[in-house]
C-alpha cells in the first residue's frame, strides 16, 4: 500500500465495474468505512462491484456479515458483488459465512471472466 492511501479506498468506476481496496484489518473502526463504501457502489450504478481483499489479514464477522448483506441487496437489482480473496485466513473466514453467502475468487480476472457464477462459495 502507498503512503497516505486509506485502509479502504474506491477507484473512479471503470464501465460497469466499481472496485473497493481494503488494506490491513477489515474490523474496528474500518466496519463503518466499508458500509459507506458499499453505499457509494451501490449508487455509482455499476453492474459488478469487486471488493479486493488481497492485502487484508483479517476480517471481523461483523464486517463479513455486511458483505453478505450488500451481495444480497445487489442481487435483488441484478448486480454482483464479488469478494477478491487468495487462499489463506480471509479467504476462509469468507468461506465460512456460509455456502452462497459470498463469491470469493482468487483474482478479478477469475471473477470478471466467470459469466457462469460458478466459484467457491456460490450458491
Amino acid at each position: 500500500m502507498e503512503p497516505g492511501t486509506p485502509p479502504i479506498h474506491t477507484d473512479t468506476p471503470i464501465g460497469d465495474v466499481a472496485r473497493i481496496h481494503v488494506h490491513g484489518e477489515l474490523a474496528g473502526d474500518e466496519e463503518p468505512a466499508l458500509e459507506g463504501h458499499l453505499g457509494g457502489a451501490a449508487r455509482s450504478g455499476a453492474r459488478d462491484v469487486v471488493i479486493d481483499l488481497s492485502d487484508v489479514s483479517y476480517v471481523s464477522a461483523r464486517a463479513l456479515r455486511q458483505l453478505v448483506a450488500a451481495r444480497r441487496r445487489f442481487a435483488r437489482s441484478g448486480r454482483r458483488l464479488v469478494v477478491i480473496a487468495p487462499d489463506g485466513p480471509v479467504r476462509r473466514a469468507a468461506q465460512l459465512a456460509g455456502p452462497g453467502a459470498l463469491e470469493t475468487y482468487a483474482s478479478e480476472a477469475e471473477a470478471l471472466g466467470d459469466s457462469t457464477g460458478s466459484a467457491s462459495g456460490n450458491a
